[in-house]
């Protein structure tokens, strides 16, 4: 019986797992909601295992086109930036694997690799 509830809990669980959408690309453009009092905007990417955190830019719009040029799976990030009196505030950084903060709950990620060449010196033999 314990074995039988085990494999329940696995088979209704799991598929949550598996709900991260990847898109195979070399380049994504992220759109958000405009944050109250921002002024600009930083964009990031990090890799899943939350490591390798690039700042690769800041912007004043709501959208940002990630060009990527290094193989890999990458989650992108955006933080709201305010500048008052000479002041930088600085709100946290929201990720695109937490689906609390994307659209729909719909969580996700760019993944990126170079396709190999194409075969040549075809023949029939």
């Amino acid at each position: 019986m314990k074995k039988l509830i085990i494999l329940l809990i696995v088979l209704l669980f799991v598929p949550v797992a598996w709900a991260q959408t990847w898109h195979p690309t070399n380049q994504i453009t992220m759109a958000w909601d405009a944050a109250e009092n921002a002024t600009k905007y930083k964009v990031y990417t990090k890799a899943p295992d939350g490591t390798n955190i690039v700042l690769k830019a800041e912007v004043t719009e709501t959208t940002y086109t990630y060009t990527f040029t290094e193989e890999g799976r990458y989650f992108l990030g955006v933080q709201s930036i305010r500048e008052v009196d000479n002041e930088v505030l600085e709100s946290i950084i929201n990720w695109s694997d937490n689906p609390e903060v994307c659209q729909d709950a719909v969580n996700f990620g760019a993944v990126y690799y170079v396709p190999p060449d194409a075969p040549i010196g075809l023949r029939g033999e």
